[in-house]
């Protein structure tokens, strides 16, 4: 049976199909997705229009209203391309078009490219990107085990679950890889998983839940992994920027041991 919310959606591609100034829809979030779907679950949807005379027409017709069965994002193509692009100010939700569906595409393929662009890391950039995460992962790694020596535990938590972000951000940008929403993680991981066996559902998983509990044991089998996985990658100099802590950060010496 038809839902409220499939009509809705289905009356927003005649009317784009009718508009002349309106290119496409893309269709984003858990319904574009197919998982994690519920009764409340919305439509994330994308009108892209020819040009701003277009756009600004169609949004006076089609406003976008939060909350609604349907949530209507109105953009120009160019907007559109733009949007989530690496290092504009909306990159953080270039994980959304992951799952993105291209519903309409009145240009041919042009929209689905576009999409498909989203979902890069460039090779030219992949390096210096996975660079400065790794840093940021084990910046977040070293604040949270040394707020632990001083018996600042809640402090050390909150180190170690900020170490998590830059942490997925490395992995998955070392493999060309957008790292996905937590939400889709697991999925992520258990569908399409990454190269290295460290980074499987079963064990990583576990691994992350167990640093959130404050586990310093998975934050420095962690680290190993990840200091393996960056030296192979050619960030060796990455970790040894954190030396005498180093060793100390695997577990296996005392803090500022030198050798």
């Amino acid at each position: 049976m038809t839902t409220p919310g499939e009509r809705e959606l289905g009356d927003l591609l005649e009317r784009v199909g009718a508009d002349e100034g309106a290119l496409g829809v893309v269709l984003l979030g858990s319904r574009g997705w197919g998982q994690a779907l519920d009764d409340r679950s919305d439509y994330d949807v994308v009108v892209v229009t020819a040009n701003q005379e277009a756009l600004e027409r169609f949004e006076r017709e089609v406003p976008f209203v939060r909350g609604a069965q349907v949530e209507v994002v109105s953009d120009t193509l160019e907007g559109f391309r733009a949007h989530a692009a690496i290092g504009s100010a909306s990159e953080w939700a270039r994980p959304a078009y992951l799952h993105a569906r291209v519903l309409l595409d009145k240009t041919g393929d042009h929209l689905a490219r576009i999409v498909a662009d989203k979902l890069a890391v460039p090779e030219d950039t992949r390096l210096e990107r996975a660079r400065q995460s790794l840093d940021a992962y084990v910046n977040s790694s070293h604040r949270s085990a040394r707020n632990r020596m001083v018996g600042l535990e809640t402090a050390a938590r909150l180190d170690a679950g900020e170490s998590i972000s830059p942490f997925l951000a490395t992995i998955f940008t070392l493999e060309g890889r957008v790292r996905p929403f937590n939400k889709h993680l697991a999925w992520e991981l258990r569908e399409r998983p990454l190269g290295d066996e460290a980074w499987s559902a079963d064990r990583l998983l576990p691994h992350l839940e167990r640093i959130l509990c404050g586990s310093l044991a998975d934050q420095q089998a962690l680290f190993r992994d990840v200091e393996r996985v960056a030296r192979a990658a050619g960030l060796g100099d990455v970790i040894d920027g954190w030396k005498p802590d180093v060793a100390w950060l695997r577990g296996e010496s005392e803090y500022h041991a030198y050798s």
